[in-house]
């Protein structure tokens, strides 16, 4: 074949090529509207990924596809496996129904829910001599044996003398009002 012979093969070679690309491009040959059947789907959506449906034009089988949004979990209510208590965290957990995805988290410690400060009852003899006094509390919660005690604190208040009563002081605690 000649050197002319073989370029016009292959110009409508290309021809045909490019023609084929813009029938396929315009769909079914050229711009008539689709006439598409209902949703199909292709692939199942699950609590974390997105699902497939395609539907198909009647006449001339291009198709259409579209995500399915996922559905996410379905979760039960929660369970406790440990009770938090006054100084230690608690935990628990709940499970999807779909596909047993679980979830678990930690319940804080409570803390300590005190009582108010009592006075430890000494008397003078077991307070010696320039030695102070002491109050405790307690934590309230039944399940908790938890006491807190410390030394008192005192304030002085000076009572003057008066024509009827001589002076003296009272020391008195500032936590429990302990004298």
């Amino acid at each position: 074949m000649n050197p002319r012979a073989r370029k016009i093969l292959l110009i409508l070679l290309l021809a045909c090529v490019a023609a084929c690309i813009t029938a396929v491009a315009a769909g079914c040959g050229g711009g008539h509207e689709h006439t598409f059947g209902e949703w199909v789907q292709t692939l199942a959506p699950t609590c974390e990924e997105t699902g497939k449906e395609e539907r198909v034009c009647s006449d001339c089988g291009e198709k259409e596809t579209r995500d399915v949004e996922a559905k996410g979990h379905s979760y039960s209510e929660w369970n406790e496996t440990k009770a938090a208590s006054c100084e230690e965290d608690g935990s628990r957990y709940r499970s999807c129904s779909e596909c047993g995805d679980e979830q678990s988290e930690v319940i804080p410690a409570l803390g300590h829910d005190w009582n108010g400060w009592q006075a430890v009852t000494q008397s003078a003899e077991e307070l010696g001599h320039g030695e102070y006094g002491s109050h405790y509390r307690t934590c309230k919660r039944p399940e908790c044996d938890a006491r807190q005690e410390e030394d008192c604190s005192y304030e002085t208040e000076t009572f003057n003398a008066t024509c009827l009563e001589g002076g003296y002081h009272v020391h008195l605690c500032t936590v429990c009002s302990a004298t």
